[in-house]
This record gives structure tokens, C-alpha cells and sequence, in this order.
């Protein structure tokens, strides 16, 4: 499952980040506004286990800030010839 495997991504850096840069960057092939997760105010029809897994997510993610683990978004364009970035920038995702 993804957030199974992010929720490990994370905790591999936090792992590594006293040793070495690390940053999670979110990529989009496209001109993306900045990347904010789902808040965690759910109504009564998201289920119980889709709440803990973004639970799991947000606290794997701010355990990694805390141990210095960077995230950066970079929008792009993508055509037969070349890549193109649109934009760049850290994110903050609490």
C-alpha cells in the first residue's frame, strides 16, 4: 500500500538525514499550484482507516522534518524534446 511504503520512505531518510542531504521532491508534469495534503478535519463518510493512514503519513513526515529531511515541489513540462521546469520550491507540509 502507498502510504505503507511513504510512511517507510520517510522514516529511511530521517534514518539518513544526519549523514547526508535528504529531500523529498514532489514532482508534477504540470503548472501545479503547491502541493497541500488533505486537512484532517474528515466528515463522517471517510473511513476510519483512510483517517489513521494520513495520520500515519503526517507524523512520519514531521518526525523526518524534525530530523532535517527536506520536501521541494518541482512542476515541469514534458515533451518529446525536452523537460522544462516551470517551477521550484519547498514545501512545508504539516
Amino acid at each position: 500500500m502507498l502510504s505503507e511504503r511513504l510512511v517507510r520512505h520517510f522514516g529511511d531518510l530521517a534514518d539518513h538525514a544526519a549523514d547526508c542531504r535528504c529531500i523529498v521532491l514532489v514532482l508534477f508534469m504540470h503548472a501545479a499550484p503547491r502541493f497541500d495534503p488533505p486537512n484532517q478535519s474528515f466528515n463522517s463518510e471517510q473511513s476510519e482507516a483512510y483517517k489513521n493512514r494520513l495520520g500515519d503519513v503526517l507524523s512520519a513526515i514531521e518526525a523526518a522534518k524534525v530530523k532535517g529531511v527536506l520536501q521541494w515541489q518541482l512542476n515541469v513540462a514534458v515533451s518529446p524534446d525536452k523537460v522544462e521546469i516551470l517551477d521550484h520550491f519547498p514545501l512545508t507540509i504539516e
